[in-house]
């Protein structure tokens, strides 16, 4: 099959997803990757391909995803994938929950080794009861600013371009979906504590403590922050269960910490068959879930779907 891509962004996020799709044209001989086409903010999309699947990458400020999403069926794209989050408001969610075309998000965590042998290991109730998901996912961003009293025109300044929040909907969403994809069950309630301390502008929140609790009686509980001097990109999971416990880290991602009463043990990745194809140890970081999420929606395969983004999100934007 051939690839026509379409890029709606150019920073950050853009580059991880051209990367990426060139990773998955090397590695799935089935793809074939045709010229990578950039098109410009506020402008009309193309309409009426003649390709032969043309699919939208979309890595714009987080408040213009929903648009774009709506623009791009319109428009006749036959798949989306889309940087986080899919909406940042009530109304937003609203508009794109009749899409009707695969729309890929990218949760870039779940797709990754770990979490998904965790999943495994869910679903084959090797945790007997999961009693909670804990963790902390740290960054130091907002600190490293303020004692600088560094001042940024990022696109996150203002509102209208990043929705009304910062950590909840750039790290938060990350969280959320990696309990809520470990829990196997839909959310029962959602529980939030925010902190604006070293904000770089009012309505960024800097440090969040979001707690979960899902139908199956699971609870989870995140420390989220990008105001904790020191950290780097400290992404941690830990699940708690009646016979096990576990724990996952993305500084470590090829390695999980298995524990059974006071003994741990170590599991580690022995395949190449998911991600950049790397050996075990060696591999690109958050690329691994970039070009996992490509991969399983050009194949049809699994991957964070915008109508799970949506169902997330009404529970955790508060307006």
């Amino acid at each position: 099959m051939k690839i026509t891509p379409y890029f709606l962004g150019s920073g950050k996020a853009s580059q991880a997803m051209k990367e990426s799709l060139k990773i998955v044209e090397l590695t799935s001989p089935e793809f074939q990757l045709d010229k990578m086409i950039q098109l410009k903010r506020n402008a009309p999309f193309p309409g009426v391909f003649h390709e032969e699947f043309p699919v939208l990458f979309i890595a714009t400020p987080h408040a213009l995803h929903s648009d774009a999403i709506l623009q791009g069926e319109k428009a006749g794209f036959k798949l989306i994938i889309c940087d986080k989050p899919a909406a940042v408001t009530k109304a937003q969610i609203k508009h794109l929950s009749s899409v009707k075309i695969p729309v890929a998000i990218c949760h870039v965590y779940r797709q990754m080794w770990g979490i998904q042998f965790l999943k495994k290991m869910v679903e084959e109730q090797e945790f007997g009861k999961l009693i909670s998901i804990e963790g902390r996912y740290w960054q130091s961003s907002s600190a490293a600013k303020a004692l600088t009293q560094q001042t940024t025109t990022s696109w996150k300044n203002n509102p209208d371009l990043s929705g009304d929040y910062d950590v909840l909907l750039d790290l938060g969403t990350h969280w959320a979906d990696t309990v809520t994809f470990l829990s196997s069950c839909p959310i029962k309630s959602v529980h939030q504590w925010k902190s604006f301390v070293n904000a770089e502008a009012p309505h960024r929140d800097t440090h969040l403590h979001l707690t979960i609790d899902f139908e199956n009686e699971i609870r989870s509980f995140g420390s989220i922050s990008k105001t904790v001097h020191g950290a780097g990109n400290d992404f941690e999971i830990h699940l708690i269960g009646e016979k096990k416990s576990a724990s996952w880290k993305f500084s470590k991602p090829d390695f999980l910490e298995i524990s059974e009463g006071n003994s741990t043990s170590i599991i580690q990745k022995k395949t190449t068959d998911t991600g950049s194809g790397h050996w075990p140890h060696h591999g690109l970081g958050w690329i691994e879930g970039y070009v996992e999420i490509i991969r399983q929606s050009l194949k049809g395969g699994h991957y964070p779907t915008l109508h799970e983004n949506l169902s997330l999100l009404e529970n955790i934007i508060e307006k």
